[in-house]
């Protein structure tokens, strides 16, 4: 009794927003059909009186009859093919202005990650991999090289960059997919409150009777998942913004403009910042689940 109740209670809610999705969903419909029908017909009257718009840029000849010459007058749209014109200008602008049902765009993007691994030590082992080429490349920007003083050569960037991407990837989906393959994975819940923000917000987030408001606090795994979106976007933009600045150094050492390279402090400071953002994300997961797939890379 208390599952019909509740069922019951969800239908309720329920039932105003497909009503108004669909309603909203056959009102275009109904003008773009409508906006389709005038299209054609105002073609086809064009089409029509093509020929005589035409006619009309060359001269009369003496020989032609008055009839002739009353058929050559300039095109008069009737008074139903003005509204038809006018009707299908304002159409499609109607189209676009319709409302559509809100939606939330908070989920992470699908990366093609496979998720039936995820918090295991093999999907960890990437990212711990990803972490230690990022110290051994701060390791070799911190050696000091003769040369230009206080800048990396090109050979050196060109040397670190072979190194990392040993481990990291270059391109950002196939880099954040690594991480999905390990992280928690969006719930459920998450879910039905992305594809159902309209009606959650119009309905204050109501659960059915005598239970707490579907928005209030977040069970666990939603809250680490979020964090865990947060710090992989972080180590994203640190890592790139260090692939950018070798690639830079490289490049204008190739076009000879010295004075324009990031200097080796620059760049320590990004590959500092890289492996803090890895270090946040890592504090995610189990100690001994990171001790033990450093054992396992050696």
């Amino acid at each position: 009794q208390i599952l019909i109740s509740k069922i019951t209670a969800l239908s309720d809610l329920i039932l105003p927003y497909r009503t108004l999705t669909m309603a909203i969903f056959f009102m275009r419909l109904y003008v773009l059909a409508f906006s389709a029908s005038i299209l054609a017909e105002a073609l086809a009257t064009g089409r029509k009186h093509l020929g005589s718009i035409v006619q009309l840029s060359t001269p009369l000849s003496p020989q032609r009859s008055q009839s002739d010459t009353d058929a050559q007058q300039p095109y008069r749209l009737t008074r139903r093919e003005s509204i038809l014109s006018i009707a299908c200008i304002t159409a499609v602008p109607l189209i676009i202005l319709l409302p559509s049902p809100s939606t939330a765009a908070n989920l992470p993007e699908n990366t093609g990650a496979d998720l039936s691994r995820t918090g295991s030590i093999e999907t960890l082992i990437p990212i711990i991999k990803m972490q230690q080429s990022l110290l051994d490349a701060k390791k070799k920007l911190s050696q000091r090289h003769d040369g230009y003083s206080g800048i990396v050569s090109a050979d050196e960037c060109k040397i670190i960059m072979k190194s990392l991407f040993t481990a990291i990837p270059r391109e950002e989906k196939a880099f954040k997919r690594m991480f999905d393959s390990y992280s928690t994975p969006v719930s459920y819940k998450q879910k039905f409150l992305d594809q159902n923000a309209f009606l959650v917000y119009y309905t204050k987030g109501f659960d059915g009777p005598d239970r707490p408001n579907i928005e209030s606090g977040e069970d666990g795994s939603d809250s680490v998942q979020t964090m865990q979106y947060g710090a992989r976007n972080e180590a994203w933009t640190a890592v790139d913004d260090l692939f950018v600045e070798l690639e830079f150094n490289i490049s204008n050492e190739e076009k000879q403009r010295i004075d324009d390279m990031s200097s080796r402090e620059d760049l320590l400071i990004l590959a500092s910042e890289a492996i803090r953002a890895f270090d946040d994300y890592l504090r995610f997961a189990p100690g001994a689940d990171v001790t033990e797939a450093c054992s396992r890379i050696g």
